[in-house]
């Protein structure tokens, strides 16, 4: 690659990309600011210019804006360093948690929703600190991924087998937790993972459209479970209610409720037998969640 591309990427105009500014609204507020201009390359890469290389470097002193807003907002690039030692300490725990549910979710050695719970606990005391009585805060944490994820995991109560294919969107969600502690942690496991750490935080935004889709097939599944005699009915019910509670609650959750129903139901209300069984079943769960 020449000097020649590495102008254009630095007069490329990401303040009026619409795409780019919704990329970065996912991306973690701590981010150092070191790492955020080489995810903001390999966007560039992915999404505008496939034959730039993230790895160029200058020959002259060139220097990037920073786009991240709300990281400038806190004056400047997080430091894991600087942090308490119980904050390093549990933030540590936290993503030791995350990879181990992972594990034990592929490599069964027995119940492993406990550490998905404790490490959604610590990751929403991150995020959101100490209980406070006010409205905010309220809206914060019941706007908060690890909440969801909590409401979630309730339902593990209900659910009899198949629990592998129930830890999925909480697995996606945990290894993008884990890219961005690799991210802050830097060190030699960074260096070692460094190509597929910023793949991850690079397609953030997809993860968690997958995230969500497979939440909401998961209610579908929960019925075929159920058919199957899985599961019982109290498992469709409760995450059928789950998912309504996150399509009341979430804008982003909405709008993939509204894909998917326009993707893979609309299409066979024509069809002679499936016309008439996708109606049925969508009034029968219309109290659960609105497809309209």
């Amino acid at each position: 690659m020449n000097q020649a591309k590495l102008r254009q990427f630095q007069n490329f105009n990401f303040e009026n990309n619409v795409v780019w500014k919704d990329f970065i609204k996912e991306l973690d507020p701590t981010i150092p600011k070191e790492r955020f201009e080489k995810l903001k390359k390999i966007w560039y890469r992915d999404n505008i210019d496939p034959e730039f290389d993230p790895e160029f470097i200058s020959n002259t002193n060139s220097h990037t804006t920073h786009q991240n807003q709300t990281h400038s907002q806190q004056g400047g690039a997080f430091n894991l360093g600087q942090q308490t030692l119980v904050f390093k300490i549990l933030f540590g725990v936290e993503n030791f948690l995350k990879l181990a549910f992972i594990i034990t979710s592929f490599v069964p050695i027995g119940p492993n929703t406990q550490f998905a719970v404790v490490a959604c606990v610590l990751g929403l005391y991150r995020q959101c600190k100490f209980p406070k009585k006010t409205r905010e805060y309220g809206e914060l944490v019941l706007k908060n991924e690890f909440t969801h994820n909590l409401f979630f995991l309730f339902g593990y109560l209900f659910v009899y087998s198949f629990k592998t294919v129930f830890n999925v969107p909480l697995i996606l969600h945990f290894v993008l937790g884990l890219s961005s502690y690799l991210l802050l942690l830097q060190g030699p496991i960074y260096e070692l993972l460094k190509s597929k750490v910023d793949k991850v935080y690079s397609i953030q935004q997809q993860i968690y459209v997958l995230k969500y889709r497979i939440e909401i097939a998961l209610v579908p599944a929960s019925l075929v479970f159920l058919f199957l005699g899985k599961s019982s009915i109290l498992t469709f019910v409760y995450f059928a209610n789950f998912i309504r509670i996150k399509y009341i609650l979430l804008d982003k959750f909405k709008v993939e409720c509204k894909y998917v129903n326009q993707k893979y139901l609309e299409p066979y209300k024509t069809h002679q037998i499936l016309g008439y069984i996708i109606p049925a079943i969508q009034q029968l769960c219309s109290y659960l969640i609105s497809y309209k």
